[in-house]
């Protein structure tokens, strides 16, 4: 992995320094046995922009599960605020799909926040 590139223009060679300092010189007259294209130029960086946003992503949805657990604590708090009389077990339950033993109106506004948060984070 270099460290350091130089361009010596006088000499037309680039000097290219690795970690352990060695120094390995690259003469830029010969031609790679390929023509570099606008279409190559701009694919590479369709690419670097790709690997940005995925590296991005990755450092935001880095542990999916955290945050739904979180996201399912939030609703219930918020929820028991308002009266609601669910457990945070008998929320989980009813996010997973589960019957619960509940008022119905209760349910509905569990799931009801769910989809609220769930699209705001989206925005």
């Amino acid at each position: 992995m270099c460290i350091e590139k130089m361009i010596d223009e006088m000499s037309d060679a680039c000097y290219t320094m690795d970690n352990n300092q060695h120094c390995e010189v690259h003469m830029k007259n010969k031609q790679p046995p390929f023509q570099i294209t606008n279409k190559m130029i701009a694919d590479v960086a369709e690419i670097s922009e790709l690997t940005g946003r995925l590296s991005a992503h990755d450092h935001l949805s880095s542990n999916p599960n955290l945050r739904r657990t979180n996201r399912i604590r939030t609703i219930h708090g918020s929820l028991a605020i308002e009266q609601n009389t669910l457990s945070l077990e008998q929320v989980t339950a009813v996010l997973n799909g589960k019957r619960v033993l509940a008022p119905p109106k209760d349910i509905a506004e569990v799931k009801n926040a769910y989809e609220i948060s769930a699209t705001s984070s989206m925005i």
